[in-house]
């Protein structure tokens, strides 16, 4: 058997398998990249769901709001409101007399 055939085909077999090597070390950093992407992209997704829910939230409270604000009773309840400020002026200025006649008293 003539050994010289062996030579090139070792140098064939020697170049493939550096090639194939290079290719190797590209794709493990490709896949380490895409895995650290991929993680991004997930963290990504979960804050857009939290924010998402959070303003949806917000929203609610601002439709109730503004349906409060805008409803009827709304002008009713501002409106006894104000009545009952009035009303407890004079309450409070017979509190006061009160606390007057009962200070004589006591004097």
């Amino acid at each position: 058997m003539e050994l010289w055939i062996l030579i090139p085909l070792a140098a064939i077999a020697v170049g493939a398998f550096e090639q194939w090597l290079k290719f190797k070390a590209k794709q493990d950093k490709l896949g380490t990249s895409a895995a650290q992407l991929e993680k991004v992209v997930d963290n990504l997704s979960k804050q857009l769901e939290a924010s998402e829910e959070s303003r949806e939230k917000l929203q609610q409270r601002v439709q109730n709001l503004e349906t409060i604000v805008t409803s009827t009773d709304w002008d009713l309840v501002t409106s006894e409101h104000e009545k009952r400020v009035e009303l407890d002026i004079p309450e409070e200025s017979e509190a006061q007399a009160q606390a007057e006649r009962i200070a004589k008293r006591v004097r």
